[in-house]
């Protein structure tokens, strides 16, 4: 089955991130597996990608704490857009969190074929302003 790639912003209230720097070595148990189960009971799954300094240590787990304008991100693997919107929805529903954005993305891949297609079908059209 093809997986679709979301991106997934979220920011916590002040008081999340007074919970969470209480017990910091717990963000594991209590944070990320949670919402890691949260998304395979969806039949989803947060990409892995390589952390780039060579160690064997297996994949990190697509979730950062950012600097900018969203606290957390995350690129999460759905089956399809009901299934991103659900997680997105639990997330939001919860108390600590304050927002919860989620971007459909498109594998690179996926972008030249839509490039294509769209090189293929513009002929005839012409946005107003010309």
């Amino acid at each position: 089955m093809k997986m679709n790639y979301y991106l997934v912003r979220c920011d916590y209230h002040a008081s999340a991130w007074h919970e969470l720097m209480e017990q910091p070595n717990d963000v594991d148990t209590t944070r990320l597996h949670p919402v890691t189960a949260l998304a395979e009971r969806l039949g989803g799954r947060f990409a892995s990608v390589s952390d780039g300094n060579g160690d064997d240590d297996g994949p990190v787990i697509g979730k950062w704490v950012a600097f900018g304008s969203a606290d957390l991100i995350a690129i999460v693997q759905f089956p399809d857009d009901r299934c991103a919107r659900a997680f997105s929805i639990a997330i939001s529903a919860e108390r600590g969190v304050k927002n919860v954005e989620i971007t459909p993305m498109l594998h690179f891949n996926d972008a030249i074929e839509v490039m294509n297609l769209a090189r293929k079908h513009r002929p005839g059209y012409s946005a107003p302003g010309k």
